[in-house]
Parts: C-alpha cells; sequence; structure tokens
C-alpha cells in the first residue's frame, strides 16, 4: 500500500464519530483537509482501487470514492493480507537533549506507554517525516544523529505523522493509534501483542 494510501484507510478507520468525511466528496475538497497535492490524492485513490478496498464513483467531472467494507472489515482484510506497511522508514538516536524547536509527535514506546499499560521506557522517541527530519538536521551539528543508540530516537515516517490531527483538527502530542500499531506488527513480544489489540479495539469499534 503506498503511503498515503495508507493515510486515508486510517482516517477512516478513526472517524467512528463522523468527524470529518474522506468518503463521496472531490478528490481535491480530500487534499485540502490533508494540506497536499490533489495529485497525491489521485494516486492513492488508485492505489485503494488497485487493492480492492474502495469504488471509485465519478459524479459529474469530479471523482469520488467510498470504501467497499465497513470499518472492521476493513481493517481485518488489510492485516491478513498483508497489505499495510510500516510507517517507519528509518531511524536516527541522539544522545543527549537538544532544542530542536519544533513540535513533535511521541511514538514508539513512549507513546506505546501513554497509550496502552506498557511500562515506560528510558528512551524517548518521536515520529517526523523526512522534511522535518532533514529541518532539524540542517540546525545541528552533523554528528549529531547516529545509528546505533542513544537517550532519544528520531523514527522517520514514510507519510506525515501529522495527517491525522490534520484532519481531525486535533492538537494530540503522540501518533495516532493505527499507525503506532503498525509500527509494531511484527514485534514478537506477547505483551506488546496483547495491548495492541486491546488498543486497536478501544479505538475502531
Amino acid at each position: 500500500m503506498q503511503p498515503f494510501a495508507q493515510v486515508l484507510v486510517i482516517a477512516h478507520l478513526l472517524n467512528t464519530n463522523n468527524q470529518y468525511t474522506i468518503e463521496n466528496i472531490p478528490l481535491k475538497e480530500i487534499a485540502k483537509q490533508f494540506q497536499v497535492n490533489t495529485i497525491n490524492v489521485s494516486r492513492a485513490v488508485e492505489n485503494l482501487a488497485e487493492l480492492e478496498l474502495i469504488e471509485i464513483v465519478q459524479r459529474g467531472r469530479y471523482k469520488m470514492f467510498q470504501f467497499k467494507f465497513e470499518r472492521k472489515t476493513l481493517w481485518e482484510k488489510g492485516l491478513q493480507n498483508n497489505i499495510f506497511i510500516n510507517p517507519i522508514a528509518k531511524a536516527y538516536f541522539v544522545e543527549y537533549n537538544f532544542n530542536w524547536n519544533l513540535p513533535l509527535l511521541k511514538a514508539g514506546d513512549t507513546a506505546l506507554t501513554e497509550y496502552t499499560n506498557i511500562n515506560p521506557s528510558d528512551q524517548m522517541a518521536f515520529a517526523i517525516d523526512n522534511q522535518t527530519f532533514n529541518l532539524i538536521k540542517k540546525n545541528n551539528q552533523p554528528n549529531t544523529f547516529n545509528e546505533f543508540g542513544g537517550e532519544y530516537v528520531f523514527q522517520i515516517w514514510k507519510y506525515d505523522p501529522n495527517f491525522i490531527n490534520r484532519i481531525s483538527q486535533s492538537a494530540y502530542d503522540k501518533v495516532d493509534p493505527i499507525s503506532l500499531f503498525l509500527t509494531y506488527k511484527d514485534d514478537q513480544d506477547e505483551r506488546v501483542q496483547m495491548e495492541l489489540e486491546h488498543l486497536i479495539n478501544r479505538f475502531i469499534w
């Protein structure tokens, strides 16, 4: 699944109170909600159609779509067919605290601790997109980041982790629960998997 296609699915799954809509509206309206180019939305929609998760509808000169399945079925099909991607592209570590002057979303064990009963980790984890990470690197010394370990970890995501906050007009300080789940979907720790199951049941159904 393409990264922004996954964002659309996650936005739909989390919209249990119908706070916003991405179905049956012109693609350019979806683009406005996420503050992205309409081409990005169009490519994501085509990808979802190829995966047979949505039906594309043409109404006059506007292209729209609607999901083929109820939320729970959509989620289960995505897991069973292994079409969801892990949002994390790469991780970099920092050995000390420094002022990055940007609001970052908690991720990894840091977010999991706040969402579930998992014990806190000594390491702080944040999720950012590649563009934001490059901006932080530009304003710091070249050796600030490493690939081996440190007190802080920066997860570079394949899509902007703020997308869900943006469409729901929320100000959460951590990544959305579904994206968080997908960063752990291959984790073999039984306790983590149990807590992740509780997490999904709490936010989707």
